[in-house]
């Protein structure tokens, strides 16, 4: 693509729609043309927040705006699959949040979409994919440092509040949300328990529902065991029913070393030898994080910049994006399997489909 400037439209107004138009403007030549909301006080509202020149009401309304090279999907679970097929139809390229979509079907379909558009970039917002610690864990893990990978833990916990899911009606419902705290809060972990692991085989998931009944429909506390595509095991246990607004954990444990994240840092190293635990601590001590932008939530990370630059410059390039959707696909498809292993009560591959 040779346009000096890129226009990229934002598709859902909600608390995730900042992140990306401060992400998009901090891109040289990339304008936020337009917000989009069926709300369309509220699109307003962030429009002249932002100084964004346009506001549409609907899908069709923004998709139809002369100059729109891109859009960026933040709108609710349930719709995203639909905003993504009719954007690729109208020619533009898509980056989207989690989850890509909520049925297995869909997914299909937007994989294939990707095939059948090779001229548009699909891109799936995973941007823990980017943030430093986690790629140098990644590489450390790649070239050996640890020994053969033997587990990886993952543990969350935060708070969701009664307000939370009553000010978004789609929250915690199984037909728009499509899950809740899996699929919502715990799936970038899911993702980099998979990401770092060589893939997920099969999980085996208990869930419940323990600290928000008669509110949500959905899961609030879950536990899954995985076995992992290096031969490792994978864990992950959380909930959004305690009392700290955020805490997660990644602990990664090989023959030789184990490195644990906390909260998006490295927080500890240890080997079997102080000549490779030293190695190991320089390499976590000389990583740069990104600025934080002024919007992100503390648990968003820092790397929204990076990830949506990287969408920026596969438009530019005409590659593919860093995490396509046939990527970003693998997380929900684990999250499936975890809910259809809770409802038939065993492990489930996944080759099965939902």
């Amino acid at each position: 693509m040779n346009t000096d400037t890129i226009s990229v439209g934002i598709i859902g107004c909600g608390v995730i729609a900042p992140p990306h138009i401060e992400s998009f403007r901090s891109c040289e030549g990339v304008e936020v043309l337009a917000v989009c909301d069926p709300q369309v006080e509220k699109a307003r509202k962030l429009a002249d927040q932002y100084g964004i020149p346009r506001v549409a009401a609907s899908l069709e309304e923004l998709l139809a705006m002369d100059g729109l090279h891109a859009v960026s999907v933040c709108s609710g679970h349930a719709e995203h699959a639909a905003a993504v097929t009719r954007a690729a139809e109208a020619d533009k390229h898509v980056l989207c949040e989690k989850p890509l979509a909520t049925h297995g079907e869909d997914l299909d379909a937007l994989e294939k979409l990707e095939r059948d558009f090779p001229a548009l970039v699909f891109e799936g917002v995973f941007q823990h994919r980017f943030d430093a610690c986690y790629r140098f864990v990644r590489e450390v893990v790649q070239h050996g440092h640890l020994g053969p990978l033997l587990l990886i833990d993952a543990h969350l916990s935060c708070h969701r509040s009664r307000d939370y899911y009553l000010d978004s009606d789609w929250r915690g419902r199984w037909e728009t949300e499509g899950g809740s705290l899996l699929i919502n809060q715990a799936i970038h972990f899911l993702d980099l328990v998979g990401w770092v692991g060589g893939g997920v085989k099969s999980v085996n998931a208990v869930t419940r529902n323990l600290a928000h009944e008669n509110l949500i429909e959905t899961e609030d506390t879950a536990v899954l065991s995985m076995e992992l595509g290096s031969g490792a095991l994978g864990s992950f246990h959380g909930s959004s029913g305690s009392h700290r607004k955020w805490s997660s954990r990644m602990h990664f444990v090989g023959t030789d070393a184990e490195i644990i994240v906390e909260d998006g840092r490295v927080a500890s190293v240890l080997a079997r030898s102080e000549a490779l635990a030293g190695e190991l601590r320089t390499g976590a001590e000389e990583l740069e994080e990104a600025t934080r932008l002024a919007s992100v939530k503390s648990h968003y990370g820092p790397s929204h910049p990076r990830m949506i630059a990287d969408f920026i410059d596969s438009i530019r390039r005409g590659r593919q994006a860093t995490v396509p959707f046939a990527e970003a696909r693998k997380a929900v498809d684990l999250v499936l399997a975890a809910y259809r292993s809770c409802r038939e009560g065993r492990s489930v591959t996944l080759e099965e489909t939902d």
